[in-house]
């Protein structure tokens, strides 16, 4: 658990738990430890955003599949106590579990031995639900848990599947998933079945041997292990093949060949252990951001990207002045052209087409304050960072910002999409050791207004934002200017 979530003012309030703190946010809904009081048990308790639970579809496919999936009884898949509503809450009671998640040890970095046993107990987790109908369809590291040191539990059933089910479960009706660890089929929409898991499964086993994830292209190119571990590469040629039919059938395929293959006794592979990168919940998890048409241009919607990431920004701005109000900060701003998969460093000048997705990433060298506008051609102001209040995000993610933590707009594994508005557009980002209340309320009103659709009220308060932001000289970083050219175009 992460002893640095605090636990908040406001708690949900179902009978018979007494809730504790706030454990983690996402698409979903937010994940509370809370305390089971008939049995003092501990608990976690999932509770649904409130955007998903209005939903008609969503309610009846959550409390159907819920309970459902909580008759599943496998030693690595983690036990659903209870599910049910309580005064328009949706939520979901699972075992409490406080052994850490599979993307701390990756960071800690896992000899192949131990790899190789985590990679069997999902399998045979997943086995076993594919073969009670259920994809898991977001198997990625935050999911795995620890009982303890030896004993991985496959987690957040709570966008699973079933194999004859072909109803979306989100509200939205887009697909689902975490971007990085989707099969190829998944990030195109396509109809699964068990083989996508494990296709999220082999990109896993790839991160545990090397500490990162492998480089993929469209056309099906996948990096290959080091030599050092190339007794795995037939097999992991087959979990990550472009096309499913080409993969193994089911995840007791995968332990026959791990059988022939044999534990292995390989180096550690704490030497390809990367740098680790905290990262704070996400602003907006799960969720892309399209700039679209009228005083909507940031309607939230559930975009996901078809991308690999790769770490991005291989140049970035460096800034640091010695100014006391400032805050020194780096940051990288990168993009991934709509027919790639992976992200590029965006630089001054760059240009870009509708369609394209962005995002930016930052580490300041102290705490402070940081915000984040983007100008569009039109002369809209939007703030990308703090990220439009979400009162049922998680609020880890947002300022006072704090050193050394490396930050994502809007998250680690989502980014911003370019509509359809062409023209110059321009970023600004501004770095203070205090909070900036005159910034903070000049957005606030246009973000009132804009929600109110006062048309009369707009350009004032737009025009007053840019020239704040023009004026400001001390906490500004250079400003980022690109082109937004039409799709179709070639311009570089």
């Amino acid at each position: 658990m992460d002893d640095d979530i605090k636990i908040i003012d406001t708690m949900p309030l179902i009978p018979g738990y007494r809730f504790e703190k706030l454990i983690s946010g996402g698409a979903m809904g937010q994940v509370y430890l809370a305390i089971q009081e008939a049995l003092e048990r501990p608990v976690a308790i999932k509770v649904i955003n409130p955007a998903l639970s209005s939903d008609a579809t969503f309610r009846q496919r959550f409390l159907k599949e819920g309970k459902i999936i909580a008759q599943l009884r496998h030693p690595h898949i983690v036990t659903i106590h209870d599910i049910g509503e309580c005064e328009n809450q949706y939520y979901m009671v699972m075992e409490y579990i406080e052994g850490g998640t599979l993307k701390e040890r990756i960071q800690r970095g896992l000899s192949p031995k131990q790899a190789v046993a985590i990679l069997r107990q999902l399998a045979s987790a997943l086995g076993y639900a594919h073969r009670q109908g259920f994809i898991h369809r977001d198997v990625k590291p935050a999911n795995i848990l620890f009982r303890d040191d030896d004993h991985a539990v496959l987690s957040d059933f709570g966008i699973a599947k079933a194999h004859e089910d072909d109803a979306h479960l989100t509200a939205t009706g887009l697909a689902v998933g975490t971007v990085l660890y989707m099969s190829p089929e998944q990030a195109q929409g396509q109809a699964l079945d068990g083989r996508s898991d494990l296709y999220s499964l082999g990109l896993l086993f790839f991160e545990m041997l090397v500490g990162s994830r492998p480089d993929r292209a469209l056309e099906g190119f996948v990096e290959r292990l080091p030599v050092k571990f190339g007794r795995y590469q037939s097999m992991m040629d087959k979990l990550l093949a472009r096309k499913p039919d080409e993969r193994f059938s089911t995840a007791e395929q995968l332990l026959d060949a791990l059988d022939r293959i044999g534990a292995g006794d390989d180096d550690p592979v704490g030497d390809t252990q990367q740098e680790a990168t905290v990262v704070l919940p996400a602003a907006s998890a799960g969720k892309t951001v399209k700039r679209g048409s009228g005083f909507n241009r940031y309607a939230l919607g559930i975009l996901l990207l078809l991308v690999v990431s790769v770490p991005v920004g291989i140049g970035y701005f460096y800034w640091d002045r010695p100014a006391d109000p400032a805050v020194a900060l780096e940051v990288d701003y990168s993009y991934r052209p709509a027919d790639q998969l992976n992200f590029r460093p965006l630089v001054d000048g760059g240009a870009l087409r509708s369609g394209d997705h962005y995002r930016i990433r930052f580490t300041p060298e102290q705490d402070g304050y940081v915000y984040i506008f983007q100008i569009d051609s039109s002369g809209a102001v939007y703030r990308l960072f703090p990220f439009e209040d979400d009162p049922t995000q998680p609020t880890a993610h947002t300022n006072p910002v704090k050193a050394g933590i490396t930050y994502f707009a809007p998250s680690e594994d989502q980014a911003f999409q370019l509509d359809d508005q062409v023209g110059h557009e321009q970023i600004h980002t501004l770095a203070f050791r205090d909070r900036n209340l005159d910034l903070e309320n000049q957005y606030a009103a246009l973000a009132e207004a804009r929600r109110a659709q006062d048309q009369s009220r707009l350009p004032e308060l737009q025009a007053q934002l840019i020239e704040s932001l023009r004026n400001i000289r001390t906490g500004a970083l250079p400003v980022l200017n690109f082109r937004h050219n039409a799709r179709g175009t070639h311009e570089l």
